[in-house]
């Protein structure tokens, strides 16, 4: 008995916080879903079959008494998280702190959502910032471009929203 108390108390709060982190959510399409079906009262079974009654389950010590079941299914909705306006940022706080909004879009595909070098293949921030053309492009270093007093363009990321 002890053991179902636990699972029962583990499940329910289980099943708290997650409801309570999918009710944050305000957007009409939710990036994840969870759904609570088919339960299933009174099933009143041994997890070791050659058990057939609640107390010599329990006092086996490796088997446990099922008095329920039921089924949760969580769906994850593709699609971005970015921050709309404000000063940006990439978290919910820090965007919506800066006065933007934190926003979740089914249409942006992984690679957008990312962000987009205007300069080539760079996969990240950084490295495409740091990379650039020079005006002659006989130079490929912003060193070498600027040490011949020509001027370097650096790439720019373009990210989500």
């Amino acid at each position: 008995m002890f053991r179902n108390n636990i699972a029962f108390k583990g499940i329910c709060t289980l099943i708290l916080f997650i409801t309570m982190g999918i009710s944050q959510v305000t957007d009409p399409v939710v990036p994840v879903k969870m759904e609570i079906k088919n339960p299933t009262f009174d099933i009143n079974t041994c997890s070791d079959p050659s058990f057939t009654d609640q107390a010599s389950c329990e006092a086996s010590g490796t088997a446990y008494w099922t008095a329920f079941t039921l089924d949760i299914t969580m769906t994850n909705t593709a699609g971005c998280t970015y921050c709309d306006g404000g000063t940006g940022g990439t978290n919910e706080i820090v965007c919506t702190d800066g006065g933007g909004v934190w926003t979740f879009d089914t249409s942006i595909d992984p690679a957008t959502c990312a962000g987009v070098c205007d300069g080539g293949t760079f996969t990240n921030e950084t490295a495409c910032e740091a990379a650039g053309i020079c005006s002659d492009t006989a130079f490929t270093s912003k060193t070498a471009c600027t040490e011949e007093g020509e001027n370097w363009t650096p790439y720019t990321w373009t990210g989500a929203g």
